[in-house]
Parts: structure tokens; C-alpha cells; sequence
């Protein structure tokens, strides 16, 4: 490691994080060696850190090494899985070790961070695109543009404070840890924006509320987004064609609708780690970078308020029919309900690169590319093998109509995705091989 320090004044594309003091900086020669140098580095300043706590339980590795564990997972799996598809890339990689990141906040201030170790990484001058599995039911995509930025910060002391976005109530003192990011979009889905636009012209500003949307919707989505090129109708068809939601109340309907309309994209700006329930399960919170208007304050304030309400009343529901984009959802705003954030397993699982993916041959499925990338399982129904969720493509690929990575992952076969056959469907003696088909896979 080199003992030379140097110093960063180049601004974030979020401009919510900057490198105020880069620190010392560690050799690596490429993006892998890199992400082991940040999870080494993170795990020594731990180490560090923890022995100065004045209370013992405080200075147990276990105290940390479970969040920084899925702190780095994220990072790997994000980083790598880019890779993964798109081997041609050569991005700039560093690795800094002490520093500083100043942060602007919500309210327009800023304050500065003391940083334990930080990996930036730079794809190039073309934006990275992520597609996330429709049966994730996500309707936002992932971009990585210019500099991606992780920086881990000095631990606090354990107290009882409220959480990120918190409601006021003091907490259990649990450990956390917060790692900051610049430069991960995640922009709403087009034919999203598009469908708002299209029904304040239709219907107008004055008379746009949720069950006018929501009959427009049924009356014209197969019309003007069609299945074939519209990517949030087939999430919709996904979710709501399933014969167990379609006697759902209307207004459950109705909500999730008029939530989506009103989600304006995310650009995160922190993480905050740390151990939640009886079995310690590594929870996730995170932080959106500042409103850049006031209609993107409108409409994350709408989007807020469905999300909380969906949180508080049908949480356990969303995590059996939509695993990804609830545990998504309560990462950004279960503090506000007094719940535990989303399970950080299952969010890594979403931002890691897919294996196999592929049309499937019925409704929806075959006018989609990732109506495979899902879970294998054997003809009994258990689980054989797990993927990620995400596949990733170059932006300019896209618009010139290219529609797979160039990478390692194939498409799936059916007969690679091993279906339970049609007895096993059925509830057998004691109901052990029953399984909802419903759910996401």
C-alpha cells in the first residue's frame, strides 16, 4: 500500500457525494482485485474501530462482520455481475483508504463524513443499463453513468436513534453500518412516464385520480402498450393476471397503479446495514439523494404515502407474490412505519447478474426476454438453484436495437427450467410438495 496521500474535488453526476480528502490509496490492478481490497480494507478498519467501543458487546467481531459481510456482497455482486455480461469492459478502478465525502442534504446544506475505506469505479463514457426480471415485479431500471462511488464511513457509537427517515421514536441500540454511494440511477421505467403523461392528456390534471386511472388503464393498456413492447404492462400482467390477485378488492389494485404512476425513478445516496429481529437477519435501509424539483416532490411525496400504508397493512403478502420490490420498498420506508428494513439477501439477490434467461411460450411470457430469469427448481418443486436478477446491457446497444449482453449469460432453455409436472401441482399426503405457483420464483 502506498503511503502517498492525494485529494478529489470532481463532483458526483447525483451531486450528493464528493470526495473531499481521497486518503491513502491501495494498488489493485482490476475491478476483481479491487472489490476484495475494499471488503479487506472495510473488514481491518472495523477491527480497529470496534476496539475503541466502551461496551464489550460492542467489540465482538459478530458485531459487524455479518453487515460488512452484506455490504460487500452488494458491491460484488453489482460490480461483478457488469462484468459478467459485459466482459469487453475496462473500467477505471481505485481504492481509497481514510478520507473524507461531503454530502449535500435535503435541505440544501452540506456536511462532511469521515470515510474508512472507498472503491470508485468508472465504465466509461457510455451509461450502463440494468434490466430487472419481470416477475420482480420492478418498475425501474438501473444505471451506472460516469464515476460509481461506495464509501464506507466511520462507525457511531451504537445508540438508541431514530433510523433514517425515522418516525422520532428511539430505537433498540443495534450496530450499523452506512456506506454512501454516488452514481447509481435508477431511473422509472419509459412507457411509466409515458403513461402518466398520457393520461394527465387524457383525462386532465383536475379529474386524474386513482380509479379514473385505474379504468382508463384496463380499458386501453392492451391498445396503446401493448404487451409486445411494453415492459410495465407485462409486470402488471405478471402480477395481477394471476388468478389468486384477480379476486383481490379493487382498491388493492387500484393503489398498487396509482403508486407506480407516481414513482419518479431513485437515486440512492446511503445504505445503513445492521442485525434486526430474533435471529439477527441483516436488514437494509437506504437514503434517496434530494427532490432536483418540485414536481419530483410531488410525486415521491404520493409514492410515500402508498408505500407506508402498503407496508403497514400488506407486507407479508407483498413478500410472498413480490419478494423483490417489497423488500425495495421497505428499504426506503419501513423507519417511517416503525418495521425493519428490507432483507439485504434477498435485495443483493436482485442486483446480481442473471445466469440464464429467456422467453417462455404462453401470455406475457413470450414477448419477454426475462420471463426465465428466475430460480431453477426440481420436478418436486425445491429449490436447486438460485441467480441473480438483473441483466445488464451498454446504453448505446439499446437504442441500437441490440437485445442481449455480450457476455457470459445464455438464454434458458425450457427443458433447463425443471417445471413440477402436473400431479405434483396438486396438494399430496400432508400437503409436502404443494407449493404456490403463484409466487415469485
Amino acid at each position: 500500500r502506498s503511503s502517498s496521500r492525494g485529494s478529489s474535488s470532481s463532483k458526483a453526476a447525483t451531486c450528493v457525494v464528493e470526495a473531499a480528502d481521497a486518503g491513502h490509496p491501495v494498488a489493485c490492478k482490476d475491478i476483481a482485485s479491487a472489490v476484495q481490497a475494499f471488503r479487506t480494507c472495510g473488514a481491518e478498519a472495523l477491527a480497529r474501530e470496534c476496539i475503541f467501543e466502551e461496551a464489550a458487546q460492542w467489540q465482538s467481531p459478530a458485531s459487524w462482520e455479518p453487515l460488512w459481510s452484506a455490504a460487500g456482497d452488494f458491491v460484488e455482486a453489482l460490480l461483478l455481475g457488469v462484468l459478467a455480461h459485459l466482459p469487453e469492459l475496462r473500467p477505471a478502478v481505485s481504492v481509497w483508504e481514510g478520507g473524507r465525502v461531503r454530502r449535500e442534504g435535503a435541505g440544501g446544506g452540506q456536511s462532511e463524513d469521515e470515510v474508512l475505506v472507498s472503491l470508485a469505479v468508472d465504465f466509461g463514457p457510455t451509461p450502463v443499463v440494468g434490466e430487472v426480471a419481470t416477475l420482480s415485479r420492478f418498475t425501474q431500471e438501473v444505471r451506472l453513468r460516469g464515476e460509481l462511488r461506495f464509501a464506507l464511513l466511520r462507525c457511531q457509537s451504537p445508540r438508541g436513534t431514530p433510523p433514517i427517515g425515522g418516525s422520532g421514536r428511539l430505537q433498540p441500540q443495534r450496530r450499523r453500518l452506512a456506506m454512501y454511494v454516488s452514481g447509481l440511477e435508477m431511473p422509472a421505467l419509459d412507457d411509466l412516464s409515458a403513461l402518466r403523461q398520457r393520461l394527465q392528456c387524457d383525462l386532465g390534471q383536475e379529474t386524474l385520480n386513482r380509479e379514473a386511472a385505474y379504468h382508463w388503464w384496463l380499458q386501453h393498456r392492451h391498445a396503446d402498450f401493448p404487451l409486445e413492447t411494453s415492459k410495465f404492462n407485462r409486470i402488471w400482467e405478471s402480477l395481477f393476471g394471476q388468478p389468486a390477485l384477480k379476486v383481490l378488492p379493487k382498491q388493492v389494485h387500484m393503489d398498487s397503479l396509482w403508486g407506480w404512476l407516481h414513482n419518479p425513478g431513485c437515486d440512492l445516496r446511503l445504505f445503513c446495514f445492521e442485525a434486526a429481529g430474533a435471529r439477527g437477519r441483516v436488514t437494509l435501509t437506504a437514503e434517496r439523494a434530494p427532490a432536483k424539483s418540485a414536481e419530483e416532490a410531488r410525486l415521491l411525496e404520493v409514492c410515500r404515502e402508498i408505500s407506508t400504508r402498503v407496508l403497514t397493512e400488506n407486507r407479508a403478502a407483498g413478500e410472498r407474490f413480490a419478494a423483490s420490490t417489497t423488500n425495495f420498498c421497505a428499504m426506503l420506508y419501513a423507519a417511517e412505519v416503525d418495521q425493519v428494513g428490507g432483507c439485504a439477501a434477498t435485495i443483493v439477490k436482485m442486483f446480481s447478474a442473471a445466469k440464464w434467461w429467456g422467453p417462455g411460450k404462453l401470455g406475457w411470457q413470450q414477448f419477454d426476454e426475462t420471463a426465465l430469469c428466475k430460480d431453477r427448481r426440481n420436478s418436486c418443486g425445491f429449490l436447486a438453484e438460485e441467480q441473480g436478477r438483473i441483466i445488464w446491457r451498454l446504453a448505446a446497444d439499446i437504442a441500437a436495437g441490440g437485445r442481449r449482453p455480450r457476455g457470459a449469460g445464455r438464454e434458458a432453455r425450457r427443458s433447463e427450467v425443471q417445471m413440477p409436472s402436473r400431479s405434483m401441482k396438486r396438494s399430496t399426503l400432508f400437503g409436502c410438495c404443494r407449493r404456490n405457483k403463484f409466487a415469485e420464483k
